[in-house]
């Protein structure tokens, strides 16, 4: 036999003796390569899917509204405009009415009250050309001459979260029936976001018709609410900004124009920021479970690659060349790096796979791309890749750089590996020397075990940082509930379509209504809030301001700090928003908040308020004023809405749909449901979180069982040693079973540590960016830790069960042949 084909021999063998644990280290590289590509992966579909979505419907550039909620002559903004439309600086003008709304529906679990919003789109063209309505099912309907029925298309993710299917029927205020002809979709409302500023998809309807017949239903014929416009230089659009908002402003001096402008739209602000939200938190997991993956895999490596010392001093003896014993180890570093990066680009793309169906089910844009993306397994593959490799490389220069005979030597004349284990001679331990035997392995090499428990910490550091994400966000839920409802009994909250006096019939009729205890009237309005303080004036949010008598109430904010507001000018705003605006109780803020002139015109005003206190709601908007603001606002003895309370006995679906059927009720709804909604939006969260906690399970598992596979090689001699002295099977076992659990134990103890601070940045950086309008509570329950640790002494401690096999099947006189 040629020396060449004796190393090629060899190496097989190798292979072949060494073939599970090279399949399972370069499925543990896979596992941190793929992870990190296939999360990665998802921020990259998203943007690229964004821009084709809202390309496809072409969102407007700017769009002309009234803050004041004036409505316009419809043609009049087309007008006003037409000299910037000569000139070719806009391409394009299209006018809408959109006005809020509510419906009753059945769905798959009955009868559906839900407030949204009425968007009139015209039709002249025969579709829209800006902002244009992506059908997901169905068409706009057949207007037959003659025909009594009225056709809309429903959002989609409102149809589909409630099972309202197309051709049913749906029921507006004033006892209007209109047909479901479609559902779809349109830039504005990609994701349906209510006053608050909050997605709520499953409970905000968006009810799409032609705009002469939303102005018909709603009394409005020739009027519209908003004009959306193009523009030929979108990439350079504040000039023109400017230039519309002086042009606008002279030819309507009474309404408050407002101009959006397309990155100011907050869906399309939530989904781009959104984007880079989650790239953030994709990125720290995979890189998490990448490291712990790599460390683990290069650290097993090392282990595989020391255990043929003696074979490299043997052919140093018998004048073998340096580089030829280096071929042998570094080829099978090269194989697992091989095998990794093959099985690497497998768990990548089933990991796209497990994504793609996530993100297409929560954030149903028109149009998603999802390509396999090389670009982010290139790299963490060549780092993969080149791991093995490097991990070959360390034990063999050490190997080749001893002298023959200290590798040779076995035996009683082998160098004897101590490390701490003579400490536990100081501990009066229980038990004989065999149940001693476990930690004194841990400690005879505490190099090895530090880093094997480190590479096992990393991942059930990810692990705990999950189960803490679904902790925080029960929390978090649970105090949007509970600070949002009765104890005693369920409220209503009715809103009106415009303001009615205190004193309206409407009133008495409620409270004289069977099933209703109380009654309180409310005024609720949409704001802005910005800190006062110059360096922090450019921080402004969204608020959803109620005005409620604190001594005098069905319901009140409970305090976190602070005091309720006693006088004008005060007001109690969210643990949230004082975090957003970096500011505390006895603080000034700039509210922007609504008023009605003495000439009876609603309009707009910005005034200094003091932060009187602050309640722990976790929805940053809400905040709460006393009733003698609305002196000084022009509200005094009005109500935009009415509080109901129960009876224990009441039927609260009959009351509800008997409410809605009240002419110039707007919305009805159950205290309470946006919680409840914005737990539904947060599965999707949920199910990307049960795919990162499955990967790193496995992983955890795939480590240790490597670990234990490793040791049985390493101990084989020890083994049956004492194997021929009687010692069976089962205690051996036992023996090593002991031995995982323990380092399953401390790893999972430095796993908590690791995923506490996870979760820290997750829930204070991340999703504090990516949910700016929620306040997340960090929180990790009792549940939790038990179950980190649990899992991780659990799934460590039984990997030696599995390497069972190779302790049955030893053959005692073959391992005890020693020759000196």
């Amino acid at each position: 036999m040629s020396y060449r084909a004796l190393w090629v021999k060899w190496i097989l063998r190798d292979l072949r003796s060494r073939w599970i644990q090279v399949i399972l280290i370069s499925f543990v590289i896979a596992i941190g390569t793929g992870t990190y590509s296939g999360l990665s992966s998802t921020t990259s579909w998203r943007l690229k899917s964004n821009d084709a979505s809202f390309s496809k419907t072409n969102m407007h550039d700017f769009k002309v509204y009234s803050q004041t909620g004036n409505l316009f002559q419809e043609g009049k903004i087309r007008e006003v405009l037409a000299p910037l439309v000569k000139n070719g600086l806009i391409t394009g003008i299209e006018e809408r009415l959109s006005l809020p709304t509510q419906i009753k529906a059945e769905g798959i679990n009955g009868a559906i009250i839900a407030p949204g919003l009425l968007v009139g789109i015209d039709k002249s063209k025969g579709a829209s050309q800006i902002d244009k309505l992506h059908l997901t099912e169905g068409d706009w309907g057949s207007y037959d001459t003659g025909s009594k029925i009225d056709y809309a298309v429903l959002d989609h993710t409102f149809a589909e979260t409630n099972g309202i299917p197309n051709s049913s029927i749906i029921e507006l205020p004033g006892n209007k029936k209109i047909k479901v002809s479609g559902t779809g979709l349109t830039p504005q409302h990609f994701i349906p976001i209510n006053d608050s500023g909050l997605g709520f998809g499953g409970v905000f309807a968006i009810v799409y018709m032609p705009l002469e017949k939303v102005q018909h239903i709603r009394n409005q014929e020739g009027k519209t609410s908003e004009s959306l416009i193009t523009i030929s230089d979108p990439e350079n659009p504040e000039n023109l900004k400017t230039e519309l908002k002086l042009l606008l402003q002279q030819s309507f001096p009474n309404y408050g124009i407002g101009i959006e402008g397309k990155k100011e739209d907050r869906v399309y602000k939530l989904l781009y920021e959104g984007a880079d939200a989650d790239q953030k938190f994709y990125h720290v997991i995979g890189i998490a479970i990448l490291l712990g993956a790599v460390f683990a895999a290069f650290n097993l490596t090392v282990r595989v690659v020391q255990s043929q010392r003696r074979e490299i001093g043997i052919g140093m003896a018998m004048g073998a060349s340096l580089l030829g014993l280096a071929a042998r180890p570094i080829i099978l570093g090269i194989n697992i790096s091989i095998l990794g990066t093959i099985f690497g680009i497998f768990v990548g793309k089933l990991i796209n796979g497990a994504m793609r169906n996530v993100l297409m089910q929560e954030l149903p844009l028109p149009i998603w791309l999802t390509p396999f993306e090389p670009k982010y397994f290139l790299w963490v593959g060549i780092g993969g890749f080149l791991a093995p490799i490097i991990a070959t490389l360390v034990p063999v220069i050490f190997g080749l750089n001893i002298q023959p005979v200290e590798a040779i030597r076995t035996g009683h004349l082998a160098p004897i590996r101590k490390g701490l284990s003579p400490l536990l001679s100081r501990l009066p331990l229980p038990g004989n020397t065999f149940w001693q035997m476990p930690f004194r392995n841990l400690l005879r090499t505490p190099r090895r075990t530090f880093l094997t428990m480190l590479g096992i910490a990393g991942v059930i550091g990810v692990m705990t940082s999950v189960l803490g994400m679904v902790d925080s966000f029960t929390l978090t839920l649970d105090k949007a509930t509970s600070e949002s409802s009765i104890k005693e009994s369920p409220r209503i909250e009715v809103v009106f379509n415009s303001f009615q006096p205190v004193d309206a019939a409407i009133f008495t009729y409620l409270k004289d209504k069977q099933g209703v205890s109380k009654i309180q009237p409310v005024i609720q309005f949409a704001g802005t809030a910005k800190n006062k303080k110059a360096n922090n004036s450019d921080i402004e949010i969204n608020l959803l301001t109620t005005i409620i008598d604190f001594q005098n109430t069905m319901w009140r904010p409970t305090l976190v700090s602070g005091k309720y507001p006693e006088e004008p000018n005060e007001i109690l705003i969210s643990s949230a928003a004082a975090k957003s605006l970096e500011v505390t109780s006895g603080d000034q803020v700039l509210v922007n908040h609504p008023i009605i002139t003495v000439q009876g015109s609603p309009g707009f005003l910005e005034t200094q308020f003091t932060i009187s206190g602050i309640h722990p709601h976790p929805f940053r908007a809400y905040s709460y004023m006393v009733p003698s603001q609305t002196k000084k606002s022009g509200m005094y003895g009005l109500a935009g809405g009415v509080w109901i309370q129960t009876d224990q006995s009441a039927d609260l679906d009959n009351i509800q749909t008997d409410l809605y059927s009240i002419a110039g009720v707007s919305s009805v709804r159950e205290s309470g449901i946006n919680d409840r909604a914005m737990k539904e939006e947060l599965k999707g969260q949920m199910d990307i979180l049960k795919i990162v906690q499955f990967i790193v399970l496995f992983l955890a598992l795939l480590i240790a069982f490597n670990t234990a596979s490793i040791n049985m090689d390493d101990r084989a001699r020890e083994h049956a040693t004492i194997m021929a002295f009687g010692l069976p099977v089962s205690k051996i076992m036992l023996m090593s079973i002991i031995e995982s659990a323990t380092l399953g134990l401390l790893a999972s103890i430095a796993g908590l540590g690791i995923g506490f601070l996870l979760l820290d940045y997750f829930i204070n950086t991340v999703f504090a960016s990516a949910l700016p309008e929620i306040g997340m509570y960090l929180a990790v329950s009792t549940a939790t830790y038990a179950t980190t640790i649990i899992l991780g002494v659990f799934a460590v401690g039984i990997a030696p069960i599995f390497a069972i096999r190779k302790l049955t099947k030893a053959d005692i006189p073959s391992s005890l042949r020693i020759l000196e």
